[in-house]
């Protein structure tokens, strides 16, 4: 798969015959140049280009406010919330997504910038609990097909949505300095949700390209900041910006200019929640005193 960044990136659609779960895995035989190798997912294949099923299959997202990714807010677990997953390669290798793409059949691979990439094989991991055979599992059978059907479906369900213990990595990682979020993956403060005039303050630091967090957040929407590095290059946001949008719509409210902002610099953030949002940032020349993790 090669690619000179002029004009159509190749393209190659995978379907896996059916719906599938787990963490995406590439095998990298050879690089050229700096490529960023790019997977798309969704469950049906009208959906999946350009940005994937997403947070409601068939209504175009607008990319230039948000990169597509399921519409949710709260403790997504190992989940990853985007749906297109975007990877820069410089040397051959296994990728593994760090997250788990839950539900998919159709996968798009393509290429986001220009480069050459040889793959060996792709495919889905999958990540099942397959619980132990045991004499006190449960089970149930009537006179009614529908409810046996049901409750065959059930237990099997809930197998596909649960993972073994310790099988995935954290999402957040506590450090000296602060907690660390990796892309791709946010939690609300649930009880948060249930707050209604409120001030707030905190320290935030872009490692790469964005740092964001939601305001006013409920199970489904919230105000999202987005703090854009002066070298941010996943072409969303404006490079030394802060943007608000609208989580669930991706709408997007104001953009202000914030010049110089260097990967590594600490900011100071503070806003207030009544009937009007205000928010506000300012440089740190320090970066912030913690205590280290006990």
């Amino acid at each position: 798969m090669s690619w000179g960044g002029v004009g159509p990136a190749p393209l190659v659609i995978l379907d896996y015959g059916r719906d599938v779960g787990g963490l995406p895995l590439f095998e990298v035989s050879s690089v050229s140049g700096t490529p960023q190798l790019q997977a798309i997912y969704s469950e049906a294949q009208q959906y999946l280009l350009p940005g994937g099923d997403a947070a409601a299959p068939g209504v175009p997202q607008d990319p230039k406010v948000a990169q597509p990714e399921v519409s949710f807010v709260g403790d997504a677990a190992g989940a990853d919330l985007a749906r297109i997953d975007t990877y820069p390669l410089r040397q051959p290798g296994l990728v593994v997504n760090r997250l788990i793409q839950g539900g998919e059949r159709f996968e798009a691979i393509t290429l986001a910038a220009a480069g050459s990439v040889t793959l060996r094989q792709i495919g889905i991991q999958p990540k099942f609990f397959i619980p132990r055979q045991t004499t006190n599992r449960g089970s149930f059978r009537c006179s009614d097909a529908a409810l046996n059907e049901i409750w065959r479906l059930g237990p099997y369900a809930v197998e596909l949505c649960s993972v073994p213990i310790r099988s995935l990595p954290p999402k957040w990682t506590v450090t000296s300095q602060g907690v660390r979020v990796p892309g791709n993956e946010y939690t609300g403060y649930q009880a948060g949700a249930t707050w209604t005039d409120y001030t707030a303050s905190f320290d935030v630091q872009v490692l790469a390209n964005e740092a964001a967090w939601l305001v006013r957040a409920t199970d489904f929407n919230g105000v999202r900041l987005v703090l854009a590095a002066d070298n941010d290059a996943l072409g969303i946001s404006k490079p030394n910006s802060l943007r608000a949008y609208v989580q669930f719509s991706k709408a997007p409210l104001a953009t202000a200019s914030v010049p110089d902002l260097k990967p590594g610099s600490w900011h100071r953030g503070s806003q207030r929640s009544g009937r009007q949002y205000i928010a506000g940032l300012h440089r740190r020349h320090t970066r912030p005193h913690r205590r280290p993790p006990q």
